[in-house]
C-alpha cells in the first residue's frame, strides 16, 4: 500500500508543493511526511513506500491488556459518561439502540450498556472482539465491513471512535454505513485525533497521534 493522495478529495499530493509539516519515520525506517492538502486543505500522512499495512497492526493485538481496574479505565468512564449524557440529550426516549463501528475491546458500549442502551459493535481484530465478548457480554460482528446492513436492524446511534484516521477512502464507507445502519433520524458521532489541538500543538512531530503510517 502506498498513500500518495489526499484522502478526502483524492488529489494527488507533491510533498514537495505541499511543504509537509513533519518528516517521520515509523518502527521499519520507512519516510512518512505529514501534509496539508493544498486543494482542500486537509492534513494527511504521505508515503511512497509499498508497505504492507497488515503489518503494522499485528503486534498490537499481541499488546491487548486488560485496563478494566486502571487509572486509564476511570479516565475513560468519565469521558465516555460525558459523551453518553450528551446523546441521552439530544436522543428521543426511544432511541436506545447504539452501535459501535471499531468498538474495540468494548468498553465504550459496556458503559452505554450500564446506562440502559442496547448495544452492538463491529470489531475486525479478533483478540479485541473477544475481550468485548468475554467480559461485557457485548454481541460483535467480527467480519470486514464493505457495505450494507450489519445486523438484521438499524440502529439510533452511530458511534465511530478513531476509526476514520485509519482508513485511505473514508468517504464511501461512511455513506454506506449510514445509509444502511442509522435510522432516519438517528445520531452519527465521529471521533477523531483533532491536529489543531493543544496537545498537537505543544507536542510537535511527537504527538502521539500521528501514528504512522496507522493514521492516514
Amino acid at each position: 500500500m502506498i498513500n500518495t493522495k489526499c484522502p478526502l478529495c483524492y488529489r494527488s499530493a507533491d510533498p514537495i508543493q505541499e511543504k509537509a509539516l513533519f518528516v517521520l519515520e515509523d518502527e521499519y525506517a520507512y519516510t512518512c511526511q505529514i501534509v496539508r492538502c493544498v486543494h482542500c486543505g486537509n492534513i494527511f500522512t504521505w508515503f511512497d513506500n509499498d508497505i504492507n499495512i497488515n503489518s503494522y497492526y499485528d503486534d498490537l493485538d499481541y499488546t491487548l491488556q486488560d485496563t478494566r481496574n486502571t487509572l486509564f479505565h476511570t479516565i475513560q468512564k468519565i469521558e465516555y459518561n460525558r459523551v453518553l449524557r450528551q446523546l441521552k440529550k439530544k436522543a428521543g426516549s426511544d432511541q436506545k439502540t447504539v452501535l459501535d463501528f471499531g468498538c474495540g475491546k468494548g468498553v465504550f458500549l459496556s458503559f452505554a450498556k450500564e446506562k440502559g442502551f442496547f448495544v452492538k459493535g463491529v470489531e475486525t481484530s479478533l483478540p479485541r472482539a473477544g475481550f468485548a465478548e468475554k467480559y461485557f457480554g457485548i454481541e460483535v460482528n467480527k467480519t470486514y465491513y464493505e457495505s450494507g446492513q450489519i445486523f438484521s436492524e438499524k440502529f439510533d446511534i452511530l458511534t465511530i471512535f478513531h476509526v476514520i484516521e485509519h482508513l485511505t477512502d473514508p468517504l464511501p464507507l461512511l455513506d454506506n454505513l449510514v445509509k444502511e445502519n442509522l435510522t432516519c433520524n438517528g445520531i452519527l458521532v465521529i471521533e477523531v485525533p483533532n491536529f489543531e489541538s493543544w496537545q498537537s500543538k505543544w507536542a510537535g512531530k511527537r504527538w502521539m497521534q500521528l501514528d504512522v503510517p496507522r493514521h492516514v
